[in-house]
């Protein structure tokens, strides 16, 4: 694989941690961008066990997390507007257009977006 950065979405960094490493060579990276949507979504299910929030805690020291300028902002917004995204969605989508990242998702929905996307095959 180049040396490429990658916005990666939570749902590649889920099905990594539930094993599926299919999705490996995209978080394996140095540098690897979530953005703050993704980090919130991360720590906020209230169902993770306390060595699960450990776990994710220690793999988000590895991450750069994105947060939001107003660029992005107006970005989700016409994203919203246009293709009726989810504002979470519409978030990660214009962090990744903003700054020129290929977007890693499982999910399809971004393919219409005209930012780059890499959607991995993930096994059951």
């Amino acid at each position: 694989m180049r040396n490429k950065s990658y916005l990666v979405d939570t749902n590649i960094i889920s099905y990594y941690f539930q094993g599926k490493f299919e999705v490996a060579e995209y978080i394996r990276k140095s540098s690897l961008y979530i953005s703050f949507i993704t980090e919130i979504e991360l720590k906020s299910n209230p169902k993770l066990s306390k060595q699960e929030r450990a776990t994710i805690d220690s793999f988000l020291k590895t991450c750069i997390i994105l947060d939001i300028n107003a660029e992005i902002k107006q970005t989700a917004v016409s994203i919203i507007k246009n293709h009726k995204l989810k504002l979470p969605d519409a978030i990660i989508a214009a962090t990744a257009s903003y700054l020129k990242l290929e977007l890693v998702t499982a999910d399809e929905q971004f393919d219409v977006l005209g930012i780059p996307v890499i959607i991995p095959i993930i096994g059951k």
